[in-house]
């Protein structure tokens, strides 16, 4: 009996040194903590930009991360941690460790991409009264989020200009016509200037005789006067009129 009990305590013993001396398989190292640089972010509409996420400590056993956006209709984020801006706002961004469900975040905001300038064409222009013309405003940069503009006369009794540039001339004098942008008030002019253009005649070294050739009836002596008149205003070595009624050729 006794010999059996110590047989079975070396067994015991045995096992326990083997076990002791067995190799011990890969440790699992948990995960603390997860940082996300820059923890700040500013986008214009369109732009994008890649966040980072570090997580704690170095030799985590997992250290995936999935990313997420609070408000995708303002930025966007992909599973590599690229965010993209959309419209213009504020939206915050999540990295979460697979282990352990740790998080940090990067607050973003999105602003609209601004107004630097606007330009007319053309700057000068030159109207008779009653004529109108079209003004083209060109806002700068191409890309600019809100090219909204605005048309003012300085004098609606000389020109007009509608909300979409045209001008009327009005009267005799001068007007600035301006268009202004609606983001940031960016300004851009043309000079008008109004003139009363009356229809003229011009006479070129006019010889029309003045004694008609022939015999003249009645009706063709009243009527040809008035025609000498009109052709006073045309270019003419000479011109000879004859009346047809009394001539052999009508007779």
């Amino acid at each position: 009996m006794k010999k059996s009990f110590k047989f079975l305590m070396m067994l015991t013993a045995l096992a326990t040194i083997l076990y002791s001396c067995k190799p011990n398989g890969p440790e699992n190292v948990v995960v603390t903590g997860v940082t996300v640089s820059p923890t700040t972010l500013t986008l214009q509409i369109g732009a994008t930009a890649e966040l980072t996420a570090a997580v704690t400590p170095e030799n985590a056993t997992n250290k995936n991360v999935t990313w997420e956006s609070s408000d995708t209709t303002i930025a966007l984020v992909d599973t590599t941690g690229k965010v993209q801006a959309i419209k213009a706002g504020t939206a915050t961004i999540t990295v979460t460790t697979e282990d352990g469900q740790k998080t940090a975040t990067c607050a973003v905001t999105v602003n609209n991409i601004a107004v630097t300038g606007v330009a007319v064409s053309p700057t000068t222009l030159t109207l008779d009264i009653g004529t109108t013309t079209e003004l083209t405003a060109t806002v700068s940069p191409e890309d600019a989020t809100n090219k909204n503009v605005t048309w003012e006369s300085s004098d609606i009794t000389v020109a007009t200009v509608d909300i979409a540039g045209k001008v009327k001339a009005i009267n005799t004098g001068t007007a600035t016509i301006t268009v202004v942008t609606e983001d940031g008030q960016k300004t851009a002019t043309c000079a008008v200037t109004v003139t009363d253009k009356k229809p003229t005649t011009v006479k070129r070294d006019a010889a029309v005789i003045e004694d008609f050739t022939g015999d003249w009836c009645g009706p063709c002596y009243a009527g040809m006067k008035n025609i000498q008149k009109v052709l006073a205003n045309y270019e003419f070595g000479k011109a000879i009129l004859v009346c047809h009624h009394l001539s052999d050729a009508f007779a």
